[in-house]
């Protein structure tokens, strides 16, 4: 196929990609054949995407560049603008149905000056087109971009599982048993070993001719792997990662549970991010048959959707990075951010982002239960003062499903406590514990009373059939939440995100109703002065936030359930955190056995769910047992005041457990992040649920730590005295690191002093997880004659502070004033509050 590249392109593409004269392209580009609308993405400057057919549906009939046929390209022009993200080129194609020459169908690649790592791809609707839906609501009615998956032949044979050995085993063949003291099951045993010996040969020739082919460069393609979100909890619970072009790629979650795809090569350090870029709630992925043979992913309007209005735009993007994965994604997240100016002030202010909280959720002891004798109302007080006895600082109570009305079929009808739980009313835990409340909520019941059709004063969808309503009256959600305040509401938990979405009929054939229903919800929480946390949300729910700053937490792993593997959050984190969302691991407990719980269960782990919870940055929410929390365990997390000391950003995973995972048979969750103050950086490395005697050597770049990082020492949490040099050049290698116990590096700069060239180590807090927290050390300045440490924490709190001299260690008791600050001289062993 002749590829030919449209000018608009070409003059912003070539002169962003070719370097010095060099003729070897670096960066992302697209070549387009403007004959036959194909295109082709290169990321430096070889080819890592082919295109598949365009296609749209209009007036119930699909029209397609591909086998369908029916789509014809009319015409080929170029545009130009300025947005969000400054001056952007575009080349645009446009498409008619053969048997509809009126109907004006316009995709684009649309390229930024400011952003020469990204290109947009659009579906651009002049006109309003009808009966665009098909009956799949998991299906996508228009599909541009869409790209081939070219899955070999041999894969295609052998699924090679990233969960499974493929490889033959013996004990399948051999059925001895079945023919015990047998002369027959002698011989058929043997015809099967024999039959073994063939299949294991045939096998390992054929692991050797796909190592060839993958290796020798029988295409100008490299060998790509992928992590692929989808499904519930921004993205978790159907997240795969495996080997692109391969039969794995058939277990990435398509439709409605579809999200971000990232690619990346298994020979370097480039990668790209490909996700919706607008109309989240009305576009998918689809995994699929391609027209023209084998398969494709294809990025368009909800298989369901009726109708596409006129000036209707659906965009896609293409992000790229050359520094890994982490950076793809931050990189991705930041011009999304950076287009729907989505700040994180909501985020960083919430205040149950910032002090641990009591919790009654799914997993929790007091989810639907109580203690004897007692109801909600007593329990929760009776809670509050325990947790004071003990010295435990919860700044706020969550209120799970148990608190309000439900219909039939447990949908909400009325959002307010019943009598049973709250006899005295909701003000009256308020009053007496003084805590502030986080409430969930489920999706809406047909019974609701708030709907008009159900004698209520708002506008809602009420469909029977689904046993679902939808509010679509903003006046609801400002009294709703306005009314909530007074019982000491400050964030709203909308869980259920999926149930409510995906099984009304009315949100997956209405392009704009599921938009306007988050964006409804947002401004009525931004309204009167609460925040939002995500529960259940796939990723178009996610990207939707985008557009709704006051969304400042979401879950991101399944439901807590003690001794689970929810804590597993270092991926989906990756996606919070690019999108200005605190990632919350939910509640947990903090002793092992909790008896009377409605699960019969024990927590093996308190120590692994504590530290994980701390290190997400996100909400950190105990659910104990009146009598068997664990107050040590709980301060690891936070200071006297209840304040959580946290790193600068969450604990994500690192790119070297998710390329191994994709390309091996890796199983280590292998997470970091830091704390920068003053410039200094103060790094934190997390491994757990390692194989036996299975290592992890990761140097300060794989770190994420930089290419330019400091001469440093590692040394673990539960042993500061054993430490290493760790610099450029120099890996820790880490072993054993399994559940229990899990490993918790933590790495400090060497401070030279100018004039004495005395070598000092911080260590900080070390009954903290986080022993240097921007939380609680504010800044650190170096003078000729000391070194400041600057604290902040409760009124009088007492902070022991290590740290260590030319090899000698300290430790250094500072009472914070009255006022909660303090400075710690390190190098005359004062502290100054």
């Amino acid at each position: 196929m002749e590829i030919t590249v449209a000018a608009t392109i070409a003059a912003v593409v070539v002169s962003a990609l070719i370097a010095c004269g060099d003729s070897a392209a670096t960066g992302l580009a697209v070549d387009v054949d403007k004959k036959s609308g194909g295109y082709r993405v290169f990321v430096g400057g070889v080819p890592w995407l082919d295109s598949a057919p365009t296609f749209f549906t209009v007036n119930g009939k699909r029209y397609s560049t591909g086998a369908g046929g029916g789509l014809k390209l009319v015409s080929v022009g170029s545009d130009a603008g300025r947005d969000q993200l400054g001056p952007w080129s575009a080349t645009v194609f446009l498409y008619n149905p053969v048997d509809r020459p009126e109907t004006d169908l316009r995709v684009a690649f649309k390229l930024y000056r400011d952003y020469p790592d990204i290109v947009l791809f659009g579906q651009v609707f002049a006109s309003d087109v009808k009966r665009t839906n098909n009956s799949n609501r998991n299906d996508v009615c228009t599909g541009f971009p869409s790209f081939q998956i070219e899955i070999p032949k041999k894969d295609q044979d052998l699924d090679l599982n990233d969960d499974q050995d493929q490889r033959p085993k013996l004990q399948d063949f051999d059925d001895r048993h079945l023919y015990r003291d047998s002369l027959q099951g002698d011989k058929l045993l043997q015809e099967k070993r024999e039959s073994f010996a063939e299949l294991q040969k045939k096998f390992e020739q054929n692991e050797v001719e796909r190592d060839e082919e993958r290796n020798s460069g029988r295409t100008d393609k490299p060998e790509l792997g992928f992590l692929a979100f989808g499904g519930l909890m921004f993205g978790d619970m159907q997240r795969k990662i495996g080997r692109w072009n391969s039969e794995q790629v058939k277990k990435i979650a398509s439709g409605l549970d579809s999200g971000p795809l990232v690619l990346f090569s298994n020979s370097s350090s480039d990668a790209i991010v490909l996700s919706s870029f607008s109309q989240f709630m009305a576009a998918s992925a689809v995994y699929s048959e391609a027209e023209d043979g084998g398969m494709a992913v294809t990025w368009g309007v909800v298989g369901t959707m009726t109708t596409i209005p006129a000036h209707f735009h659906l965009w896609t993007i293409a992000s790229y990075s050359n520094q890994g994965i982490n950076k793809a994604i931050s990189a991705w997240g930041d011009v999304l951010r950076q287009y729907y100016g989505r700040g994180t002030e909501y985020r960083d202010s919430d205040m149950t982002n910032n002090y641990i909280g009591f919790y009654t959720d799914n997993g929790a002891y007091y989810y639907y239960k109580t203690e004897p004798g007692m109801n909600y109302e007593k329990t929760l007080v009776s809670e509050i003062k325990y947790a004071l006895q003990k010295n435990i600082p919860y700044r706020y109570v969550q209120y799970d499903s148990w608190f309000y009305y439900k219909g039939s079929r447990r949908g909400v009808t009325e959002w307010v406590a019943m009598p049973s739980i709250f006899p005295n009313g909701m003000e009256f835990v308020w009053n007496n514990t003084g805590l502030p409340v986080v409430a969930h909520n489920r999706w809406w019941s047909d019974e609701t009373v708030y709907a008009k059709q159900n004698g209520g004063k708002y506008d809602f969808v009420v469909e029977t059939e689904t046993r679902r309503a939808l509010p679509t009256d903003q006046s609801f959600w400002d009294d709703l939440l306005q009314q909530s305040r007074r019982w000491g509401l400050i964030v709203y938990e909308q869980d259920w995100l999926n149930y409510q979405f995906d099984g009304m009929d009315a949100t997956t054939s209405d392009i704009t109703l599921g938009r306007k229903w988050l964006l409804q919800m947002g401004k009525g929480a931004r309204k009167n002065g609460l925040t939002i946390q995500y529960c259940m949300s796939p990723p178009r729910h996610a990207l939707q936030s985008l557009e709704i700053p006051v969304v400042s937490q979401a879950r991101v792993s399944d439901d807590y359930q003690p001794g689970n593997n929810q804590w597993k959050i270092g991926l989906s984190s990756m996606v919070a955190h690019a999108l200005g969302v605190a990632p919350f691991k939910d509640n947990f407990w903090t002793t092992t056995n909790q008896p009377g719980n409605p699960y019969s269960r024990s927590e093996p782990y308190p120590e692994l769910q504590s530290v994980v919870a701390t290190l997400s940055t996100g909400p950190v929410g105990p659910s104990d047992r009146i009598n068997y929390s664990n107050p040590e365990l709980i301060m690891r997390s936070c200071n006297a005041d209840g304040l959580i000391l946290k790193p600068s950003k969450p604990a994500m995973s690192l790119d070297l457990q998710i390329v191994k995972s994709a390309f091996g048979k890796f199983t280590c969750e292998v997470w970091s992040t830091y704390s920068r103050i003053s410039g200094l950086l103060f790094g934190i490395i997390f491994a757990a649920d390692c194989k036996q005697n299975e290592t992890v050597t990761i140097s300060p770049y794989d770190a994420g730590f930089g290419r330019y990082f400091a001469e440093s020492i590692a040394f673990s949490w539960f042993d500061p005295k054993q430490s290493v040099r760790y610099a450029e050049g120099v890996s820790l290698t880490l072993t054993g690191c399994r559940k229990k116990p899990f490993c918790l590096y933590l790495t400090s700069p060497v401070i030279v002093n100018p004039k004495s060239l005395q070598k000092t180590i911080l260590y900080g807090e070390l009954s903290k997880w986080v022993p240097i927290s921007p939380k609680r050390v504010t800044g650190i300045h170096l003078s000729l004659d000391d070194i400041y440490v600057t604290l902040q924490g409760g009124s009088g709190e007492h902070v022991v502070f290590s740290y260590s001299v030319d090899g000698q260690m300290s430790h250094t008791e500072c009472v914070l004033s009255g006022e909660g600050t303090g400075t710690l001289q390190i190098l005359s062993g004062k502290c100054l509050s």
